[in-house]
């Protein structure tokens, strides 16, 4: 399997939620710039110099909340959705309470896949560039892939967020290599 950016932190929650019921469904993963911790992530993404990255993540959110206050009016509303400017906005008024937590803070602590890794039962590879600017340190679980004969953890130094890109020939990533390279040595 392989999750890329928030689809990462949801195949690792999945992961370690399941454990060894995995093995000999699951033959190893490779999760690819990773929030895995949802919190630390948000409060970097709202920092302003990363403003215009917040914009474009919240642009479809902003979206497919107005198409779901269309068909159901009486559980969303739009009002004042332009005005915000952050995940921990978007998050605590829309996120948490629509899918049953009780606060943001519980949805963030509950989603993280930081907190799954050390169930994590099939081998693991998550790669994060070291420049990723949607990441907090907290995203870069050092201690536990060392700790860990089954998760490796690789951070290049340069790749952005989901980039990687090792010439300027788009077709070919170190990224793309790296993943076929892991998979196939499973």
């Amino acid at each position: 399997m392989v999750g890329v950016s928030i689809g990462g932190n949801i195949l690792c929650k999945y992961l370690g939620e399941q454990g060894v019921s995995c093995r000999g469904v699951v033959e190893g993963a490779v999760a690819i710039s990773v929030p895995l911790d949802l919190r630390g992530s948000a409060e970097v993404l709202a920092r302003p110099s990363r403003r215009l990255y917040m914009e474009y993540l919240l642009r479809p959110l902003r979206a497919r909340i107005r198409e779901k206050a269309e068909r159901f009016p009486e559980l969303f509303t739009t009002e004042g959705l332009d005005d915000i400017t952050t995940f921990h906005e978007f998050d605590a008024r829309y996120t948490a309470p629509l899918h049953g937590f009780t606060s943001i803070d519980h949805y963030w602590d509950t989603c993280s896949g930081l907190r799954y890794l050390d169930g994590i039962q099939v081998p693991l590879l998550i790669l994060t560039a070291q420049d990723d600017p949607f990441l907090s340190a907290s995203c870069f679980p050092n201690h536990l892939a060392a700790q860990s004969p089954g998760i490796s953890l690789e951070t290049p130094k340069r790749g952005g967020h989901v980039g990687f890109f090792d010439s300027l020939r788009l077709h070919t990533t170190w990224l793309d290599q790296r993943t076929v390279s892991f998979i196939g040595a499973l």
